[in-house]
């Protein structure tokens, strides 16, 4: 049986709260009636646990024609059963302290308001409608946390104590109750002491017994805490770490021996040493979503010997899973089955190539071992052009593949082949060849973006008018700009604007016979001296775009025009009026 425990840090909670709850806009339809009225009752908001109330306030909007009126109520039931009708509760008025309210009691965790909302035609020309816009109430007393749900990993879990570090001024207080599940879906109640919600844990040392619910190995898998912080109003208690002991029944594995196996033996004894191994305990090696049960098993609670039929496997890492009767489990993942002889076929991976230029790889090879590698290229998704691999050569790690008979610059699909051998030799224990990395390299184009060298336009008052360039575009790919300016300072740029499109940052000028519309941030004759572009070549990868030549047409941001009458007429004959 382990001894574990779930340690878990915590940061102090605030002792004073506040309750935020919707806001609400009233409005009427009886446009004839002399005055309208309308009650918003709140939902019923739940503090967890019982609190000293202190403040509330609202946030209205009301005229000579309209008014709104409060009460709230408290209770310890969550739908209210118990509190006292709105009818017999007095109003309150933003900002009170509704600790004195004949509906409010200090101690109980649950609160209302009710709100009333009235308009009056008779006042007013205009009939206008109250608004209440936001309620917020203020409390003092304990806040409650709750964890995350643990899982021990063992259905028989006995919980043995809870505690935990704590800082108490005054007569502030730390309460904590615990619960349980057996599937992390269906919960006990929280509970303390004596197993009831009435009850908390209170001695920091975990000196009180836990109820039989807790620490009878049944149903408490899962386990969950609730901690309380008490201020008493007398300061902020602080909860720095808890810490809850278990026992449980997990098996552990410390070794396994031999560490590997090879795919031609049909019955290879195994040893697996551990602790908490139990009678029943079952022994399953999983490869390649291959599931291998062993024969032959026989347990003590520190080693397990089972016999595994390795020809099922497929050559790789394994996982070895021991299962305990009571549903706690230990994986072991440092297990392999090797091939004697085996072949391994990559994925078909795709590459936007315009040639292959080598393949190379790592591994480790002894006397007893080797590995040989093939290559080849098509151009379908399924390889159903490319040539088989019968057909291939060899190739070594770093050779140019672009001269294999089974390689063809241009292709996009690309896959390779290994076999791995290891023979016994002269060693008693078998040593497998090991491929580590496998690279394909090829060259194609890429996207990339070019930045001109600042030019001086000579004055400061200049605007850009546009931007034109000459363009190839094979399908697939784009060209396109973006301009930024600069004042001059002593003669060499000064702070240059954001890279700019024609709206902003986040767009570019793409239209490669001028028709762009300039951003005018460039076009208001000012801090434009300098101007810079930066263009992005947009490659899909098979195809790149060419770029012939570039004009960007600046100025002078003067204009003439005649003033008449009735509108403006510019120098290129547009009336503005």
């Amino acid at each position: 049986m382990q001894n574990n425990n779930l340690k878990t840090k915590l940061l102090y909670l605030p002792a004073v709260f506040i309750i935020a709850v919707f806001g609400f806009f009233f409005f009427t339809e009886q446009a004839n009636a002399a005055t309208a009225t309308g009650t918003v009752e709140s939902q019923i908001k739940d503090v967890n646990v019982g609190v000293d109330w202190q403040i509330i306030v609202w946030t209205a909007s009301t005229t000579a024609s309209s008014s709104i009126t409060m009460k709230v109520r408290t209770d310890n039931s969550s739908d209210m059963s118990g509190a006292t009708a709105w009818v017999s509760c007095d109003n309150v008025t933003s900002g009170e302290d509704i600790s004195g309210n004949n509906c409010v009691t200090d101690g109980q965790r649950y609160v209302q308001y009710q709100a009333y909302l009235s308009a009056d035609y008779n006042i007013a020309s205009e009939f206008l409608s109250p608004e209440l816009l936001d309620v917020a109430i203020s409390y003092d007393g304990a806040g409650a946390l709750i964890s995350s749900s643990y899982n021990t990993l063992a259905d028989d879990t006995v919980l043995s104590s809870v505690r935990w570090t704590e800082t108490k001024p005054g007569d502030s207080d730390v309460l904590l109750q615990l619960r349980s599940s057996a599937d992390n879906s269906d919960w006990t109640s929280w509970m303390g002491t004596d197993g009831t919600s009435a009850t908390y844990f209170t001695d920091p040392a975990g000196g009180e017994t836990l109820p039989s619910a807790l620490s009878d190995s049944s149903g408490d898998q899962y386990i969950q805490y609730k901690v309380i912080l008490d201020s008493n109003n007398s300061g902020l208690p602080v909860l720095s770490d808890i810490t809850i002991d278990y026992q449980a029944s997990v098996p552990v594995i410390t070794s396994i021996g031999p560490s590997m196996l090879t795919d031609n033996t049909a019955a290879a004894e195994i040893t697996i040493n551990g602790s908490d191994f139990a009678a029943g305990a079952t022994v399953v090696m999983t490869n390649s979503n291959i599931e291998i049960t062993p024969t032959n098993i026989s347990i003590s609670s520190d080693q397990i010997t089972c016999n595994f039929d390795a020809t099922q496997a497929i050559g790789g890492p394994v996982d070895i899973t021991i299962t305990n009767a009571n549903g706690s489990s230990v994986i072991w993942t440092e297990f392999y089955i090797n091939n004697y002889v085996g072949t391994i076929t990559s994925q078909i991976n795709s590459a936007p190539n315009l040639y292959w230029t080598d393949l190379s790889w790592t591994a480790t090879t002894t006397a007893t071992s080797s590995i040989t590698m093939k290559v080849r290229a098509g151009n379908s998704s399924d390889m159903s052009g490319a040539t088989a691999w019968a057909s291939c050569d060899n190739v070594t790690s770093g050779e140019d593949i672009s001269s294999n008979n089974c390689v063809t610059d241009g292709h996009r699909y690309i896959q390779y082949q290994a076999t791995l051998t290891a023979i016994y030799g002269t060693s008693t224990d078998y040593i497998s060849p090991e491929l580590g990395d496998v690279t394909v390299g090829y060259a194609h184009y890429v996207t990339a973006s070019l930045i001109s060298s600042p030019y001086n336009s000579d004055s400061s008052a200049n605007v850009i008018r546009g931007i034109s360039w000459t363009e190839s575009l094979p399908s697939g790919t784009d060209v396109k700009f973006q301009i930024r300016t600069a004042p001059d300072s002593g003669g060499s740029p000064g702070a240059w604007s954001d890279w700019m499109g024609p709206m902003g940052t986040g767009d570019y000028y793409k239209n490669a016979d001028g028709n762009n519309v300039i951003n005018l941030i460039n076009t208001d004759g000012a801090n434009s001296q300098w101007l810079q572009y930066k263009a992005w070549l947009v490659s899909d990868g098979f195809n790149a775009p060419v770029l012939s030549d570039l004009t960007i047409e600046y100025g002078s941001a003067e204009y003439s025009a005649t003033i008449l009458k009735d509108g403006v007429i510019l120098k290129d004959g547009v009336i503005l009026r």
